[in-house]
């Protein structure tokens, strides 16, 4: 069996998120190679490119808070803000996921980023 055919099986976590001032929403996270989907408990479903997101950084403030937990504050290029937390708030365990996950999209995020020198663009 190749390499190429293996298909690597995106990571899931049980969490809630909210969307702008949207309502709560709970069900799993699936983070891939390219995007992350967000899975409700309805048929609603998010699909995040990482290409779409300007940051990722862990929101503390009040107002970056879901159900009082701390949260995963995703800030798309059209400045909206996806805020994810781990279901029941895990704690430590939840902090190391969404740090390992911010330093994920934070490597992608510098990968994508155009250096200019001089007349060259350098990716």
């Amino acid at each position: 069996m190749s390499t190429e055919s293996v298909h690597e099986r995106p990571q899931e976590y049980a969490v809630v998120w909210r969307t702008g001032d949207g309502p709560t929403s709970s069900g799993k996270l699936e983070l891939g190679a390219d995007d992350l989907v967000l899975h409700g408990s309805s048929e609603d479903e998010l699909r995040i490119p990482f290409d779409d997101l300007s940051s990722a950084e862990i929101g503390r403030a009040a107002d970056e808070r879901v159900n009082g937990d701390k949260s995963l504050v995703l800030e798309r290029h059209s400045c909206e803000r996806v805020l994810v937390a781990a279901l029941g708030g895990v704690g430590l365990l939840g902090e190391l996921t969404v740090r390992g996950f911010k330093m994920r999209v934070r490597r992608l995020l510098l990968s994508r980023c155009s250096v200019l020198t001089g007349s060259a663009v350098y990716r």
